[in-house]
């Protein structure tokens, strides 16, 4: 009768143990949740931000690309004026090199924007398997809850 007496102890000191591991797991997955919540609103954040970069990169090259037509249209007309448009012809040469400089830094912009675009991609994944992980942790938490709960009542009794 003693020694059940001392097993019924001991069980509930094991009931206990599990009570506070249980309530550590609980806090651990709810960081874990507000952290994988916060990922996700800076991805979404963030591909806002580069889906504007990216609309501003269009307008840029479509800008370019009228300079460049003006810069060939300049071409032409200081063609026609002969030596007359010589001084012209070296302004739209140089807007032609402007408008291929232009060309080419916005095509590495658009190179990053493709990587940081794959990247938050990535991140996003992630933070979506963490919030699944969470919500299987709170139902495998809850399951020992329940368990302990019953465990310490028929202990009780």
């Amino acid at each position: 009768s003693e020694k059940l007496a001392d097993y019924i102890d001991y069980i509930k000191e094991l009931l206990m143990n599990v009570t506070s591991n249980l309530s550590a797991i609980n806090e651990t997955v709810l960081s874990i949740d507000s952290t994988s919540k916060s990922i996700l609103e800076s991805v979404s954040n963030s591909i806002e931000s580069i889906n504007t970069t990216d609309q501003i990169v269009k307008i840029i090259n479509q800008i370019t690309a009228r300079i460049r037509i003006l810069g060939i249209n300049a071409s032409i007309e200081a063609a026609r004026a002969g030596e007359m448009g010589k001084g012209f012809s070296v302004v739209a040469s140089e807007i032609g090199n402007l408008t291929t400089s232009s060309k080419k830094a916005t095509s590495e912009i658009e190179a990053i924007i493709d990587k940081m675009k794959a990247d938050i991609n990535k991140l996003s994944g992630i933070a979506n398997t963490l919030d699944t992980i969470c919500k299987k942790q709170r139902e495998v938490a809850s399951s020992l809850a329940d368990d302990n709960a019953k465990m310490s009542s028929i202990i009780s009794k």
